[in-house]
């Protein structure tokens, strides 16, 4: 089951792929149509977009709070 921290989120995919782990990993989220889970997945994958943008921002010099 998902809830909406992101950090949750992030330490459930550093079991899969954790220290000694030489093959690729894969992320599989098993989500129904219409369900509360399928919003929770939306609301993660757009935070982890926007904190994807503020870094890169950031690492480019960039103020990602300028007008």
């Amino acid at each position: 089951s998902l809830d909406y921290s992101m950090s949750n989120f992030e330490q459930t995919k550093a079991r899969i792929h954790r220290v000694g782990q030489r093959m690729p990993c894969t992320y599989l989220y098993l989500v129904a149509r219409g369900t509360v889970d399928e919003k929770v997945l939306a609301a993660l994958e757009s935070k982890a977009d926007l904190a994807r943008t503020l870094v890169d921002d950031y690492r480019s010099g960039k103020n990602p709070f300028a007008a």
